[in-house]
């Protein structure tokens, strides 16, 4: 039987690149864009089997769970240039090490384990008033990324 999903296998991470938006107020901490998963500081290891109710559906391991991201910096680029003026919260453009179980698909990755590599990019909607430079250093000082 063939499997129908492309396992890969590799020694060590994957380097790849993702947007998040950030909640600032209280606890700040990065967001998925498309999915309701705070990000933690460290590793963040993705659920097996979980509710998604941002998509209002269930995401299993291997068919959809996972961290996604995009091989190139340009696609990332892309979804953030898209978003940063959607969403009121600030968006921030980054990349992150992917490990354990990733499939590799056309445009980017989907992993079960993902730390956060660096902060690169914010943006802020027009209409939000906080100090870009501060929320990107407090978000970097929280995730233990140099800038």
């Amino acid at each position: 039987m063939q499997d129908k999903y492309n396992h890969n296998v590799e020694i060590g991470e994957i380097v790849s690149y993702r947007v998040w938006s950030a909640r600032i107020f209280k606890l700040p901490r990065l967001v998925s864009l498309y999915a309701s998963y705070i990000w933690e500081p460290h590793i963040n290891k993705a659920e097996l089997i979980t509710y998604n109710t941002t998509m209002n559906m269930t995401l299993k391991w291997p068919e959809t769970a996972g961290f996604y991201s995009f091989k190139t910096f340009d696609l990332a680029e892309k979804l953030f240039l898209q978003h940063s003026f959607l969403f009121y919260d600030p968006i921030l453009l980054g990349s992150i090490y992917n490990w354990g179980e990733v499939i590799e698909h056309e445009n980017g990755y989907r992993s079960t384990h993902a730390a956060i590599k660096s902060l690169d990019y914010i943006n802020l909607h027009p209409l939000n008033f906080v100090d870009s430079f501060e929320t990107i250093d407090i978000l970097r000082k929280i995730y233990k990324i140099n800038a």
